[in-house]
């Protein structure tokens, strides 16, 4: 019975995770959509770039250290924050130097590095 009911909490708990993540991918179309009267196509592959970034980051850590911590994964969530910030930061000085396609551009980018960071992640 404590099996059943701890793999019911454990489920509730991942549905609840990956509600927030929809919530705030949700939120962000809504909000650049507001802002641009444009829907920004490339917003999901940059989410899927911070998510390479972090399994890279938490899986690097992890052959360093041995075993996982709390501290592992909170290292690799800010390296994965800044590296976010900085590939912002760049993408909006690629889109101010090239201003022909910039709401699909960073999708293009991301679409044809996937194969590129699934090899060397993998």
């Amino acid at each position: 019975m404590t099996d059943i009911l701890s793999g019911i909490s454990q489920e509730i708990i991942s549905g609840i995770a990956l509600g927030s993540i929809y919530a705030l991918i949700a939120l962000g179309f809504t909000m650049i959509y507001k802002a641009t009267e444009v829907v920004n196509f490339a917003q999901g592959d940059l989410m899927m770039v911070g998510a390479y970034v972090n399994f890279f980051f938490v899986s690097t850590l992890l052959s360093n250290s041995g075993e996982p911590s709390t501290w592992t994964f909170l290292v690799a969530l800010v390296c994965s924050i800044i590296f976010s910030v900085l590939f912002g930061f760049f993408l909006d000085y690629i889109e101010i130097i090239f201003v022909i396609i910039p709401l699909v551009g960073p999708g293009l980018i991301a679409n044809g590095a996937d194969p590129l960071w699934l090899g060397i992640l993998i």
